[in-house]
């Protein structure tokens, strides 16, 4: 459920728990990773972060006057399990978080270059829930439905200098057939809406609103007990409720690994080829290669390393561009040096283009004359740069986790077009509970 999982990593929220399961999409979780609570099992968590200062609230760049304000965020999120005697069983994750300014959380009168702008209320809440129930059957085989309700407002990528509002609604169904307990197929027929709102022009959401079918088969195979192999293949239709020369068919194919949780090695890959099919004749087709990777690695109990980077394609709204392509790397260690007090840092460099874009004066932005040799198109050079302190009060193997940190992180965007050059620093303090 590659789509899915893409919302998951998107929105950040409570607790960072580690999602129970047992490896065989026909049965349940583990019951040992739960609460209970009467008929649902829970695995709840409470979350502080950001208690502190972001020093470039409104995305400024360029000659912009760059604003800052204290903020802070409180959320909680709940893994739950219900279990209908043996006919079924149902999985959900849920999540809210609510982030209020000092300053901006109300409305604000600001001085621009064109004089006085009214400001509205910065503060902004994102709630989740992904859902999932299935029914086994004997045999070997079983039918599931599942459920999305997703509102983020964030900086998607460094193509945007605003948070946007995605509000995405998922529904799906397919079946399993498991071939033995190495082998299992997956095949889901699945409709996704997903609108757009940048709070200042109907530019962005008249871009990107759109609704998404897809197809997707994926194949299992378990080489070992916390290691399997996988083949996704998917085939997506885009219908745009305003850009309908956007409309087009993604097929992709994705083979790739995914560890168990409790080894030393885990998380997943996934690398393979897409191509989209535009249907205007006036629009050009893409294809290349995609892939995006999420990895732990457990250097003895103290230290972990983890990885993650990405090559993704999808539709961009600068310019008269159809496509963006966000390629990245991220690397953080986090290192106890006891059983309470621990450290990480971390870093990331990425690199954000456009296929096919057009040229661009690079110090307004504005489209320019292909004759100019001064030209360019517009590629973004991303970097990122994070280290704090962590104090763990409790930690228990059943994933009861009580910590408190302190972090630092500074971002920078260097463009190709001076007008897009962008930094930004937050510093701030975290508390996690999870249950």
């Amino acid at each position: 459920m590659t789509r899915r999982a893409l919302f998951v990593v998107l929105f950040v929220v409570g607790a960072q728990a580690t999602t129970a399961s047992s490896g065989d999409p026909l049965e349940p979780p583990d019951l040992s990773e739960y609460v209970r609570w009467g008929p649902l099992r829970a695995r709840p968590g409470v979350n502080i972060s950001n208690l502190g200062y972001d020093d470039n609230v409104f995305f400024a760049s360029g000659e912009e006057k760059p604003r800052g304000d204290y903020r802070i965020t409180l959320g909680g999120n709940l893994e739950g399990l219900m279990l209908f005697g043996h006919r079924a069983f149902l999985e959900f994750d849920a999540g809210l978080n609510y982030t209020l300014y000092q300053t901006y959380g109300s409305t604000t009168t600001i001085n621009t270059d064109e004089g006085p702008e009214e400001i509205p209320s910065q503060n902004y809440a994102n709630g989740l829930l992904t859902s999932r129930v299935t029914f086994p059957f004997r045999g070997g085989w079983g039918v599931f439905a599942d459920l999305d309700l997703i509102q983020v407002e964030n900086r998607p990528t460094s193509e945007f200098n605003t948070r946007v509002k995605q509000n995405t609604n998922l529904f799906g169904f397919g079946f399993i057939v498991e071939l033995g307990w190495r082998t299992y197929i997956e095949f889901e027929r699945a409709a996704a809406d997903l609108s757009y709102d940048d709070g200042r022009t109907d530019v962005t959401s008249n871009r990107l609103d759109r609704l998404e079918q897809s197809n997707e088969l994926r194949l299992g195979y378990r080489v070992t007990g916390l290691t399997s192999l996988t083949l996704d293949v998917t085939n997506t239709d885009y219908t745009f409720d305003v850009a309908t020369d956007r409309d087009s068919t993604e097929r992709s194919i994705l083979p790739g690994f995914v560890f168990g949780e409790r080894s030393r090695l885990g998380g997943w890959v996934k690398v393979g080829y897409s191509n989209f099919d535009m249907k205007d004749p006036a629009q050009q087709d893409y294809s290349g290669p995609v892939g995006e990777a999420r990895l732990y690695y457990r250097m003895g109990s103290g230290t972990t390393l983890r990885l993650e980077g990405g090559r993704i394609v999808s539709f961009a709204v600068f310019g008269d561009n159809t496509f963006y392509l966000d390629r990245f790397g991220k690397l953080r260690a986090t290192h106890y040096v006891n059983p309470v007090i621990g450290f990480f840092v971390g870093g990331g460099i990425g690199t954000l283009s456009f296929p096919g874009s057009a040229l661009y004066d690079p110090v307004t932005g504005a489209t320019c004359d292909g004759g100019d040799p001064s030209c360019v198109q517009r590629v973004d050079d991303n970097t990122e740069y994070e280290l704090g302190v962590l104090f763990r009060a409790a930690h228990r193997q059943d994933g009861k986790t009580i910590e408190y940190g302190f972090s630092w992180r500074e971002t920078r965007r260097d463009s190709t077009i001076d007008r897009f050059d962008q930094s930004r620093g937050t510093w701030g303090f975290t508390a996690n509970a999870g249950f």
